[in-house]
C-alpha cells in the first residue's frame, strides 16, 4: 500500500472518530430548562376591556331657548361650589313682564276690595254691567282672576329663575357651550358640570363574558403605570351591536383625566386548588391535555384535566401533586432526556 493511501486511511478515521465523539456528547449531554413547581393557591378568572373614564355623574345645564348671554362666571376645568352662579342671561324683558303682571294684579285686587265694599253696603247687583250680576258671582269671578294671576306669576318668576344657572353639586366644569352675547343654543345644554367625587369607568364587553359579570365584583384599572381599584356598578341587560355596556367605579380620590383611555380587569370567579403557568400545558393532537414533569433528572410526560384556565395560570383537577416541577419551556423535549433546572 502507498504511503498516500495510507495517510488519507487515517485522516479519514481521525475525522469519524471526532464525529462519533461530538456526537455522543451532544446526546448525553443533559439539557437546562426552566421549570415552575406545582402550587396549590387560588387561581383568578377575570375578563379583559377598554374603556373611558367618566365623571360620577353629568349635569347639563340649559338656557332659555333663543335668549342672549349676559355672563359667563367660569372656565373649563374650573372647580365650582353646589348653588354658584356659572352662567347668566339677559332678564330685563323677563323683568319687565313679572312687573305688568303684577301691576295687574293690584288692580284685580284692587276691584275685588271694592265689590267687597259694595256688598258690605248692602249692594246686590253691579250697575256697570249691561246684563245683572249679582255682587256674589262678580266677587267669586274676581277672586279666580286673582288666582289665576298669582299662578301666572308664579310661572313668570321661575321662568326668570332659569336665567341664573347655578351649579347643582360640587364639581369641575366639564364642557361650556356659550359665550357672553351669543343666544342659548337650542337642544344643548349651556354648560355641563362634572360631579368628580367619583370617577367611573364605561366600556363595552361582549355579550359572552359580559354574561359572568356581576354587580359589586371587583377590578383593576391601569392607567400608564398605573394600577387603580374599582368596583363594578352597572351592567347593562341590553345588547346593542352585539356589545354590552357596564361600568366601574373607582374609589373617592381617583384623579384620572375624564375623557382618558383606561384598561380594565375584572375578576368574575376565584376556585382554590393546584395552579401552574399556562406556558407548561400542552394541547395534544388527541384532545387530551399534558405536561412534562422532571423526575430525577429525567423529562416524563403526564395527562393532566384542567378545570379552569385565566390568562396565565391554569387550575389542575387531576395528574399532578403538589411540589412536582413541570416544564415552562423546551416542551418539546422527548421522554427520558436527562435535564438540569436553571
Amino acid at each position: 500500500m502507498s504511503n498516500s493511501i495510507v495517510k488519507k486511511s487515517l485522516a479519514f478515521a481521525v475525522l469519524a472518530v471526532g464525529a462519533l465523539a461530538v456526537l455522543g456528547g451532544c446526546s448525553t449531554g443533559p439539557v437546562e430548562v426552566k421549570t415552575a413547581e406545582v402550587q396549590s393557591g387560588t387561581l383568578e378568572q377575570t375578563v379583559y376591556a377598554s374603556g373611558t373614564v367618566k365623571a360620577k355623574q353629568e349635569y347639563p345645564l340649559y338656557g332659555p331657548s333663543g335668549v342672549d348671554v349676559k355672563d359667563v362666571a367660569v372656565e373649563v376645568g374650573d372647580r365650582v361650589d353646589q348653588g354658584q352662579t356659572v352662567v347668566s342671561f339677559e332678564d330685563n324683558d323677563m323683568r319687565t313682564q313679572i312687573t305688568l303682571a303684577q301691576n295687574q294684579l293690584n288692580i284685580l285686587q284692587i276691584q275685588l276690595d271694592s265689590y267687597k265694599k259694595m256688598k258690605d253696603s248692602g249692594g246686590n247687583f253691579v250697575a256697570s254691567q249691561s246684563i245683572g250680576m249679582s255682587l256674589d258671582d262678580q266677587i267669586a269671578m274676581q277672586e279666580i282672576q286673582i288666582k289665576n294671576q298669582k299662578l301666572n306669576i308664579t310661572s313668570l318668576e321661575n321662568k326668570l329663575k332659569s336665567y341664573t344657572l347655578k351649579a347643582p353639586a360640587a364639581g369641575i366644569v366639564g364642557q361650556l357651550l356659550v359665550s357672553p352675547g351669543m343666544p342659548s343654543p337650542m337642544g344643548q345644554p349651556a354648560i355641563v358640570i362634572y360631579d368628580v367625587s367619583q370617577r367611573k369607568v364605561s366600556m363595552m364587553l361582549n355579550p359572552v363574558d359580559a354574561m359572568s359579570v356581576k354587580v359589586g365584583q371587583t377590578a383593576r384599572v391601569y392607567f400608564g403605570d398605573q394600577t387603580f381599584d374599582a368596583t363594578v356598578s352597572f351592567v347593562s341587560p341590553v345588547s346593542v351591536n352585539n356589545a354590552v355596556n357596564l361600568e366601574v367605579t373607582l374609589g373617592d380620590g381617583t384623579e384620572i383625566p375624564i375623557g382618558s383611555s383606561v384598561d380594565v380587569e375584572i375578576k368574575t370567579a376565584e376556585q382554590n386548588g393546584l395552579i401552574i403557568p399556562l406556558s407548561a400545558v400542552i394541547y395534544g393532537e388527541d384532545g387530551k391535555t399534558y405536561v412534562k414533569v422532571v423526575e430525577d433528572g429525567t423529562v416524563k410526560q403526564k395527562a393532566i384535566r384542567v378545570s379552569a384556565q385565566s390568562a396565565s395560570e391554569v387550575l389542575v383537577e387531576t395528574g399532578l401533586s403538589q411540589g412536582e416541577k413541570v416544564l415552562t419551556d423546551h416542551l418539546d423535549l422527548a421522554e427520558g432526556q436527562k435535564v438540569v433546572t436553571r
